[in-house]
């Protein structure tokens, strides 16, 4: 099969970018209203975290973002920690299990993006102030006692996904105050069977640039694998834990559609190997009780 040509590129480009800018303006709506119906915490309500999911499935969608998740997110309240690839990191987790994530202060004055955040209860962090970092901790421990998840990646900037960077103790300091277990997820991007190259977002790429180049593929496979929760009582053991778990489950090979379980998507579409529009393969594995 020939190559797609720059005309078809640009068409799906062009489609995709209609899709993209009424979904996000339906999103926009959307958290007006549950923010004045259900309240100021309408995402920590069962309500308004699904109808936040959904929408989140929707972009995955639109963007031909394609999750395999091997594992069982945990439903227990607590940190998900994740190696950091790019910006779709985000959109693949939040598609696959429901949580508020942590996210750099300059993403608050994204367009439309920064106050779809704020509406939805992101907690935004400013990394270059060490003072900002308590206040950080206290939102998350605030959002944990509440008993949802909290989503953060702790390297502090992306990577091309071939190395995992030093994980930054800090913010572990919110599971161990409340005791509550860690769940470390594996995120790898490939393409046609090889590392992915386009969905890193790293260097000096532009959120826009990097936007198109995406929407022009015809889609981009995402491998999540959700490994075993666990608990410790200091931050740095925490932080070294889901660091070598994450090391060691991307060493791993990549599980093959014949070695997974078709899961259940959460759309409530028959099992099978779903066509994500945020897609799921799911491989089973024990019940994810902390250790």
């Amino acid at each position: 099969m020939s190559p797609p040509s720059a005309v078809h590129r640009g068409a799906r480009v062009c489609l995709r970018a209609v899709r993209l800018t009424v979904h996000l303006s339906w999103g926009m709506a959307q958290a007006w209203c549950l923010r004045w119906r259900l309240g100021p915490q309408w995402f920590g309500l069962a309500r308004g975290a699904a109808r936040r999911r959904r929408w989140l499935q929707g972009l995955g969608d639109i963007l031909g973002l394609r999750v395999r998740v091997s594992g069982e997110p945990m439903d227990a309240p607590g940190l998900l920690v994740a190696n950091h690839v790019s910006w779709l990191d985000i959109v693949a987790i939040a598609a696959a299990t429901s949580t508020t994530f942590l996210a750099k202060d300059d993403v608050r004055t994204w367009p439309i993006i920064g106050r779809l955040g704020r509406w939805s209860g992101t907690i935004f962090l400013q990394r270059a102030r060490r003072a900002a970092l308590g206040g950080a901790i206290d939102a998350v421990v605030e959002v944990i006692a509440r008993g949802q998840r909290v989503a953060l990646f702790p390297e502090g900037t992306t990577s091309d996904g071939r190395e995992v960077g030093h994980f930054h103790r800090g913010l572990f300091q919110a599971a161990v105050q409340t005791g509550a277990p860690v769940q470390a997820i594996a995120v790898r991007y490939q393409r046609a069977g090889e590392r992915d190259t386009i969905a890193p977002f790293i260097g000096d790429d532009t959120f826009l640039d990097h936007l198109l180049r995406v929407m022009a593929e015809p889609s981009t496979e995402v491998q999540l694998d959700f490994q075993r929760p666990f608990r410790a009582e200091r931050r740095g053991d925490l932080a070294g834990g889901t660091e070598a778990r994450i090391r060691t489950a991307l060493a791993r090979k990549t599980p093959t559609l014949a070695e997974q379980t078709d899961g259940m998507p959460p759309r409530g579409t028959a099992a099978r190997e779903p066509d994500l529009k945020a897609s799921f393969v799911r491989r089973r594995s024990a019940p994810g009780a902390p250790e």
